[in-house]
Order: structure tokens, then sequence, then C-alpha cells
């Protein structure tokens, strides 16, 4: 049960990360070269960003470490969700 914070966090953070990758790619559909370049970049680094919060949660939950594993876990889902903020506005 004590595990049940950090994983949802995750699957929180693989959720936003989708949700921006969405945007990402319909923000690639009329864009000029240069743009969908630099828009291919940022999307590696979303998903760059949560296969490392997926090996680091991981490892710490079986280190026993609960906290750091859900600090890690939410700290993405709070950057991405700022990113998604000022993108939309």
């Amino acid at each position: 049960m004590k595990y049940a914070l950090p994983i949802s966090a995750l699957v929180f953070s693989g959720l936003l990360s989708l949700t921006m990758a969405v945007f990402i790619w319909a923000g690639m559909a009329n864009a000029a070269p240069e743009q969908v370049n630099r828009s291919e970049w940022v999307l590696g680094a979303v998903v760059a960003v949560y296969v490392i919060n997926v090996a680091t949660t991981a490892m710490l939950l079986r280190q026993q470490r609960v906290r750091s594993a859900l600090f890690v876990a939410a700290l993405p889902a709070a950057l991405l969700f700022t990113l998604l903020v000022l993108l939309v506005l």
C-alpha cells in the first residue's frame, strides 16, 4: 500500500507526458521546417525525461525509499504541467 502514491504519481506523469507529446505533434502540423526540427528535439526531451523518471522511480522503490520516489515521480509532472500552461496561454 505504501507504493500506491509514488506509482500513481508516475502514472499521472506519464499521462501528462503523453498529453504534452500530443500537443507538440499537433503543433508540428502546420509548422515551418525549422520549427518541426525544434519540435522534434522538444518531443525527444519530453520522452527522455519520462524514461529517466520511470527508471529512477523504480530504482528508488526497489531501495525502499518511498518518499524520494514520490518526489522524483511528481517532479516531471510539475515541470510538464508548467510547460503545458505556458504553451496554452
